[in-house]
C-alpha cells in the first residue's frame, strides 16, 4: 500500500483564549496552541496577523465562543477548524496551552477528562512499555500524538495507519501534530483490517490500538482482528488496547476485550485507570 506523505501547515489559530488576550491589548500571543509565541500588530480597528487582517468584530464573537472551538486564519477569511464530509469533524480545544482533541460527530477521540490528549497518549505509550529500538505499529493514527511519543521514545520506525483522509488533513493543520511528517513515521491511508493483513509475520515489538468506539468499528475488535496483531508480533510482543467506557454499562467492555484476546492467543492484564487492555504474544 502507498504511504500518505504527511504535509504539515502553518495556519495561526485563533480561539476564545487568545482572542480575549489581543482585545485587551497584548501583542505578543500564542497562534500555534501554546508551541510559541509571535507579535501581532494591533490598530484601532483590527489585528494584523502573519500579514493577515483581522476586524476586531470578528476578535470579539471568537471572544465570547462557549464550544471551545478552534478558528484558523486563512488569507481570506477565518474560519472554525470543521469539515463535513459523511460526518463533522472538528477540532475542539482543551485548554488554552496544549493539544486539542479531534470529535468526529460530537464524539471526542481522546480522554479529556481531568488530562490532556497530548498526556492521555503518552501514558498509553508508558503502559506499552515500549523502549528504545522497539518497532511500533500504531492503529488509527487520528491525530497522531500516539503515534509521535512512540516515536520520541524507541527512536526507531513507527507504522502508522488511518482509514479517513479528513482526519489526516485536519491533523495537516493541527500544530501539534507537526512531527508526523518526521521521516521515521511512516503513515499508510488504508482501513486498519486490510492493512495488517500485508505486514510481515513477527514483525513488530508493540502494537498500539486505538480504535473509535466498538459500536463503529467493530472489525477492529474482533478475534479475527486479534489474531492478525498476534501474527505481525515478535515473541513476547505487546498490544496496548484502548477500549474506553461505551455507554452500555450491562457489559463490561473490558472484560469482553480481554477475553477475545485470550482466544486469539494472547496473556491480557487490564489497565482500568487508562481504559486499556494490555495483551502479550507468549
Amino acid at each position: 500500500m502507498k504511504e500518505y506523505k504527511f504535509s504539515p501547515r502553518n495556519v495561526p489559530i485563533l480561539h476564545k483564549f487568545n482572542a480575549k488576550e489581543l482585545l485587551e491589548g497584548k501583542s505578543k500571543i500564542s497562534l500555534d496552541l501554546g508551541l510559541s509565541k509571535e507579535k501581532v500588530e494591533i490598530t484601532d480597528e483590527s489585528f494584523i496577523i502573519r500579514g493577515i487582517k483581522v476586524v476586531k468584530s470578528v476578535l470579539e464573537r471568537i471572544a465570547k465562543d462557549k464550544q471551545n472551538n478552534v478558528f484558523f486564519v486563512f488569507k481570506d477569511h477565518v474560519v472554525k477548524a470543521l469539515f463535513f464530509d459523511k460526518a463533522v469533524y472538528k477540532l475542539r480545544l482543551v485548554a488554552p496551552n496544549t493539544a486539542p482533541t479531534l470529535e468526529i460527530n460530537g464524539i471526542h477521540m481522546h480522554r479529556i477528562k481531568g488530562i490532556t490528549p497530548w498526556e492521555d497518549a503518552r501514558s498509553k505509550v508508558v503502559a506499552a512499555g515500549i523502549g528504545e529500538g522497539d518497532k511500533v505499529l500504531d492503529i488509527c493514527t487520528g491525530l497522531g500524538y500516539t503515534a509521535i511519543h512512540a516515536w520520541k521514545v524507541s527512536k526507531n520506525e513507527v507504522i502508522t495507519v488511518e482509514k479517513d483522509k479528513n482526519v489526516l488533513e485536519l491533523a495537516e493543520l493541527n500544530p501539534w501534530s507537526r512531527e508526523l511528517a518526521k521521516k521515521e513515521i511512516k503513515i499508510y491511508l488504508a482501513k486498519a483490517e486490510d492493512f495488517v493483513k500485508t505486514l510481515e509475520e513477527e514483525s513488530f515489538d508493540i502494537v498500539l490500538h486505538d480504535p473509535p468506539r466498538e459500536a463503529l468499528a467493530r472489525e477492529l475488535y474482533s478475534r479475527a482482528f486479534y489474531r492478525e496483531l498476534y501474527r505481525v508480533l515478535k515473541h513476547e510482543g505487546k498490544v496496548l488496547h484502548y477500549v474506553g467506557e461505551p455507554k452500555r454499562r450491562a457489559m463490561d467492555f473490558l472484560l469482553a476485550t480481554a477475553k477475545r484476546l485470550k482466544q486469539a492467543g494472547f496473556e491480557t492484564k487490564i489497565l482500568r485507570n487508562i481504559k486499556c487492555v494490555l495483551a502479550e504474544k507468549v
